[in-house]
C-alpha cells in the first residue's frame, strides 16, 4: 500500500468549509484512536467473523477525516477476512492495516494543527 496522505480539502469540503466543524471531527477521531485499535485487537482475538464485522463497521468512518484510502484499505481487508478460515490467515495484512490506522493518527495530528493556526 502506498503511504497515506489526508486530502485537506476533501476535509474541508464535507465540513461545508469550515475549519471548526473539521477540527471537531479530528479531534474526536484522535481521542477515539486507541478504541478503534482496541476493538481490532478484540475482534482479531475473537476470530474471523468478529475482525470481519469490526473492518466493516469502522471503513467508512475513515472518509469522515479525509483519508479515503485508509477506507479503501479497510474494505480490502474487508474481503481478506471474508475469504480467510481464520485470523491468522490475516495476520500480515491485519498487522499493516493497524499500522497505517496509527499513521492516520500522525496524519490527524498535524492538519488539526494546521487548521488551528490558520
Amino acid at each position: 500500500m502506498s503511504p497515506i496522505t489526508l486530502d485537506s480539502q476533501m476535509l474541508l469540503d464535507l465540513y461545508g468549509g469550515s475549519s471548526d466543524d473539521a477540527c471537531f471531527i479530528l479531534n474526536d477521531y484522535l481521542t477515539k484512536h486507541g478504541e478503534i485499535i482496541s476493538s481490532f485487537n478484540e475482534a482479531y482475538h475473537s476470530g474471523i467473523e468478529s475482525l470481519t464485522r469490526c473492518a466493516h463497521r469502522h471503513a467508512s468512518s475513515f472518509s469522515y477525516i479525509g483519508i479515503p484510502q485508509l477506507t479503501v484499505a479497510c474494505r480490502e481487508f474487508e474481503g481478506e477476512c471474508k475469504n480467510a478460515k481464520d485470523a491468522a490467515a490475516v495476520k500480515n495484512s491485519f498487522e499493516r492495516l493497524l499500522s497505517t490506522i496509527d499513521d492516520s493518527a500522525v496524519l490527524v495530528k498535524q492538519e488539526l494543527n494546521r487548521l488551528e493556526r490558520a
